[in-house]
């Protein structure tokens, strides 16, 4: 059996933080999140026979978290985009997850799939929220709460969505830095007062955001973002005098608003920028600029 499987990243809009336990399983996390057309691609041959197999050690511990023998896998190059804060980890999990649902003849339910990866992201030893695994399952732009039961809520469909203002106002590029700390998320595990104060205080964020991208307000959603970030800052390590500037730089070009993608120290920072400022932007910040749409198909896996 050839299995064809793809997943999206996704960039972390607001809540991020909120997801990660114990906060999440003793307040609910709630965050907004958008997937990405950049995805983790792989082309698997159940019987070992035909594909040949390119595995790195992270794609073989999923392999046999998931107990699948013979599996011989073809990983497309990622590149820059492994650690960049982008989900790159889960959007594998949950691609190879599908896979395998698909080879038993298992229902690729979202809310199951994203479940399960997580639990094996986790196992690996890699600690990590909820919302990378749901938004690469799921695709599109989506808040998701998760306590007793994950929940999501659509914010706007393929069609209203692709001519957004406030989703064309988002320009995202590689630092250039390398996240120097993987285990900035393990301070998390620490629930201060202050901490969960500011998680509580992030939480609210999302609905206002939310509700900006649907009224396509992109100085409001911006101005969201950029209180946001300094809320994220003073929760976790995950900024630095590097990055720093970087946003300033950027704040000084016109963006209303920026952050870093992921758990931090580096990889992708996202710019909400006014639509007329978008190609001078571009040209003066400095930064790789990735050039992305929103996916709005999420986990896509089937047999050829």
């Amino acid at each position: 059996m050839i299995i064809d499987t793809s997943a999206p990243l996704r960039i972390g809009l607001m809540g991020g933080g909120s997801d990660i336990n114990p906060y999440a399983e003793k307040y609910g996390g709630y965050v907004l999140n958008a997937s990405i057309n950049i995805r983790q691609n792989f082309l698997i041959d159940t019987l070992g026979e035909i594909i040949p197999d390119n595995s790195n050690e992270f794609i073989k511990k999923i392999k046999k978290s998931l107990g699948v023998q013979g599996w011989s896998i073809h990983q497309t190059e990622m590149g820059p985009f492994i650690g960049s804060g982008l989900g790159s980890s889960a959007s594998a999990i949950v691609a190879l997850t599908g896979a395998y649902y698909k080879s038993i003849g298992r229902k690729l339910d979202c809310f199951d799939v994203a479940s399960k990866a997580w639990e094996i992201e986790n196992n690996l030893g890699q600690f990590c929220g909820k919302q990378d695994h749901h938004a690469s399952s799921f695709g599109g732009v989506n808040k998701f709460f998760f306590w007793k039961f994950d929940k999501y809520t659509n914010v706007v469909n393929s069609d209203s969505g692709k001519e957004n203002k406030v989703l064309q106002s988002l320009l995202l590029f590689h630092t250039g830095i390398a996240r120097k700390n993987k285990l900035i998320q393990e301070s998390m595990k620490e629930l201060t007062e202050d901490r969960k104060k500011i998680l509580d205080n992030l939480k609210t964020l999302v609905d206002l955001s939310s509700s900006a991208i649907i009224e396509e307000d992109i100085r409001g959603f911006g101005e969201i973002m950029d209180k946001s970030w300094m809320l994220k800052k003073s929760s976790n390590s995950v900024s630095s005098k590097e990055i720093d500037i970087i946003l300033d730089k950027g704040k000084s070009l016109g963006a209303y608003g920026g952050k870093l993608c992921g758990s931090g120290g580096g990889g992708c920072v996202l710019f909400v920028v006014p639509l007329e400022k978008r190609n001078t932007f571009i040209k003066k910040i400095g930064l790789r600029h990735i050039d992305y749409s929103i996916d709005w198909n999420g986990l896509d896996t089937r047999i050829i």
